[in-house]
């Protein structure tokens, strides 16, 4: 397995914030120590722009990124070869008061592509192919209900900080699939191919406050969050829905240490 990647960016480029562009490549292939693999082929394209955020002025980051390759249907050396069509796009624009405590708001969207037909020869549900999902996605990458793969997803976001004291935020993002009849992001365990169960996957809520104890060393972290399902997770009719889990609800909290 082979992972590679180039970027340029470029400062002051659109609207006072800056340009990346970046092209990440996958290639693997069976082998000792791998096993049987699905044999992706990737090319990742992408642009970025983005502004970062400053007390008094708004803020973005506008993201595009394509999928071109080649992948297997499985795992299995048998299985057909596909033609590997998928995007991915993140939008987000906030403003950040010039208060105490500096209070920033933002609106945000997601879309990751799916597959629409598991039959036609091609693949479109978009491979994250690396990165954290905890700021876009949940408080803590234990909690791994939504990913970006198949998914349409919304947000609202209120965060505000005060440095090496405390800063914290809270969000709050409704999820569809993007294809009805392909399988739920994440883990993908759940999958309804007639598309009868629907496409919204439920209100997710999460919040993180972290307190410096003795600042830029020992820090104290909380987090929560929950989920709701929707119809997709609570309607029967998907063909491999584990039913009677209730809405998911997570909390953690621990002490950092910085040298």
């Amino acid at each position: 397995r082979q992972f590679s990647a180039i970027y340029f960016e470029r400062p002051n480029t659109f609207l006072g914030g800056a340009a990346h562009l970046s092209l990440f490549a996958l290639n693997e292939e069976d082998g000792p120590g791998i096993g049987e693999t699905a044999n992706n082929q990737l090319y990742t394209p992408s642009l970025l722009l983005y502004k970062k955020s400053k007390p008094g002025q708004w803020d973005f980051d506008i993201q595009s990124v394509l999928q071109l390759g080649t992948r297997r249907a499985s795992s299995s050396p048998s299985a057909r070869k596909l033609d590997v069509f998928a995007h991915f796009h993140h939008a987000e624009v906030g403003y950040t008061f010039d208060v105490p405590y500096s209070p920033r708001i933002d609106l945000e969207f997601d879309y990751a592509s799916g597959d629409s037909n598991p039959n036609d020869g091609d693949y479109g549900r978009f491979n994250t192919l690396q990165g954290a999902r905890v700021r876009e996605f949940g408080p803590s990458g234990l909690f791994g209900i939504l990913a970006r793969e198949n998914i349409i997803m919304p947000g609202i976001r209120i965060e505000f900080q005060k440095k090496n004291f405390v800063d914290g935020r809270i969000v709050y993002k409704p999820a569809w699939l993007a294809e009805k009849t392909d399988a739920s992001p994440g883990d993908g365990s759940i999958q309804d191919p007639t598309g009868q169960s629907g496409s919204f996957l439920g209100h997710e809520i999460y919040a993180r406050l972290r307190y410096w104890i003795v600042p830029k060393h020992v820090r104290w972290v909380v987090y929560g969050a929950a989920f709701i399902n929707g119809e997709f997770f609570d309607d029967p009719s998907a063909a491999s829905n584990a039913t009677g889990n209730g809405n998911p609800i997570y909390g953690a909290t621990d002490l950092e240490f910085i040298f």
